[in-house]
């Protein structure tokens, strides 16, 4: 049977498969070929700038995230109102095609801010179908925000159709520990592995690729360098918010750095 799921992204990057930087957006555009691969009907809401495999509900014409003059580094431009009218869209497409063959039978979100994180999805939770399910998959760490936690206790009191995956088991004990919630599996996230050959004699050095940023810890990647003598290469963007994490806890290390990449291959 066709499936017709309806995928959830953010909008601070495209849904893109040609993307030089990205992490969500990159596993939202695994699952996407994945599911047209396995013939079900793949619906993406995300920036007009993006492209994916299925059908693109374009909510916005265009992602938020700017890299800074042609380099490496990224500025994030604020869009709570953009992100609300997002949701909005979102939750209008699903309640006006219930009965139609643009039906959704499941919703996939990926915070981000997350759809049923939303003031527009708490205001409007009651008028949800209840037979189209929400899974809610959570890509960084939880928000600090009370708020959030109190809201994913209510729904689940409500009983309302939406679930929690986590993609780590630590990740798993922390959302427990905050909402009371249980999540019932930790579902890793797939890659197509024919982008990863696997190396079974690989160099000796040390290798961290991601966001620079507290976060990631590359801080800490570079402490563990220097306790086993390795080399350590370290790849990745520096957003406005993480300049000062970057000049003070990552650039005095770097014996020498790379940052040649244009504004299209840095999208």
């Amino acid at each position: 049977m066709k499936t017709r799921i309806l995928t959830v992204g953010g909008l601070g990057l495209p849904v893109r498969r040609d993307l030089y930087y990205a992490g969500t957006e990159r596993i939202i555009s695994y699952l996407d070929a994945e599911f047209v691969r396995k013939g079900h009907y793949s619906i993406v809401a995300a920036p007009g700038d993006s492209d994916v495999s299925g059908e693109l509900f374009a909510t916005i014409p265009q992602s938020l995230w700017r890299a800074k003059n042609g380099s490496g580094e990224r500025n994030i431009l604020s869009g709570d109102e953009i992100y609300a009218e997002h949701y909005d869209k979102v939750i209008d497409y699903v309640i006006s095609n219930q009965s139609n063959q643009r039906r959704i039978d499941i919703v996939h979100d990926h915070p981000g801010n997350g759809l049923v994180n939303s003031d527009k999805f708490w205001s409007r939770r009651y008028k949800w179908p209840s037979h189209i399910p929400i899974l809610t998959t959570h890509h960084g760490t939880y928000p600090r925000e009370n708020n959030k936690y109190e809201r994913w206790r209510k729904l689940k009191e409500e009983d309302r159709p939406i679930f929690f995956n986590a993609i780590s088991y630590s990740q798993k004990e922390e959302f427990e520990r905050n909402t009371g919630v249980k999540i019932n599996r930790v579902i890793y996230h797939g890659i197509p592995l024919e982008l990863f050959p696997f190396n079974e004699n690989p160099q000796d050095y040390l290798f961290s690729l991601g966001r620079i940023c507290k976060e990631k810890g590359q801080d800490h990647a570079i402490q563990i360098a220097r306790k086993t003598g390795r080399p350590l290469i370290i790849g990745g963007e520096v957003h406005s918010v993480d300049e000062d994490y970057f000049n003070e806890k990552v650039r005095p290390h770097l014996d020498f750095s790379i940052s040649d990449l244009n504004e299209d291959q840095a999208r």
